[in-house]
């Protein structure tokens, strides 16, 4: 076989085997739209009822997307919203997005323990739910990012920061990981929080006037 053949040939088979591999990653998730690179994914429509799956398989089929860098796909932001009204039983996903958009309107930033009050729940109460990757904060972040909002927990920080908006290093790691999770490419971890406040205050003005 001429060489030039034989390597068309070798490309179509690696060309081959990568769309399989794709597939296979996908054969058990239904995606469609785009990936956060924008290359489509499927043309299948995202399902919508999830009635059925449980909270583990929500959360799995959330992992494989962002593992795979999807979270722009419609499906995964439709698991996203469903994820956050499942864990809305006390920290409530709206009070506290209604919350942190007072906030940016006001250009000022908030406390985790008036986070928490905006559900009517006390900070002792709500710590171990706000937390972590699978917590109220992350929740929220995915929300913003599904909706297409600013980042608006940039503006909750710790009681010694509610002037400046500066975060401990620890919660200032929370916060980066979750953004990273959702694709976000951060290089400059307390620019980043900067930028992410700056957007939420320039958006908080952009707003009409409430009565």
């Amino acid at each position: 076989m001429a060489p030039l053949v034989w390597e068309a040939c070798r490309s179509r088979k690696r060309a081959k085997v990568r769309t399989l591999g794709l597939l296979g990653i996908y054969a058990k998730l239904p995606p469609h739209g785009e990936d956060n690179r924008g290359t489509a994914v499927t043309n299948k429509p995202p399902i919508k009822d999830f009635s059925n799956l449980s909270d583990d398989q929500i959360d799995s089929w959330i992992d494989k997307y962002v593992t795979h860098s999807l979270t722009a796909d419609p499906q995964c932001q439709l698991l996203f919203e469903e994820r956050a009204r499942r864990q809305s039983k006390v920290l409530k996903i709206e009070k506290s997005l209604e919350h942190l958009t007072r906030h940016a309107r006001s250009k000022t930033f908030t406390t985790y323990g008036d986070l928490s009050a905006a559900s009517d729940v006390i900070w002792n109460q709500a710590r171990h739910l706000m937390n972590g990757s699978k917590g109220q904060l992350d929740r929220l972040l995915e929300v913003c990012h599904v909706r297409g909002l600013p980042l608006l927990t940039s503006l909750c920080v710790n009681q010694q920061g509610v002037r400046t908006g500066q975060l401990s290093a620890k919660a200032l790691d929370g916060f980066t990981k979750g953004a990273q999770r959702l694709g976000y490419k951060i290089t400059d971890r307390e620019e980043f929080l900067r930028e992410c406040q700056r957007e939420c205050f320039e958006w908080g003005a952009s707003l009409p006037q409430s009565n």
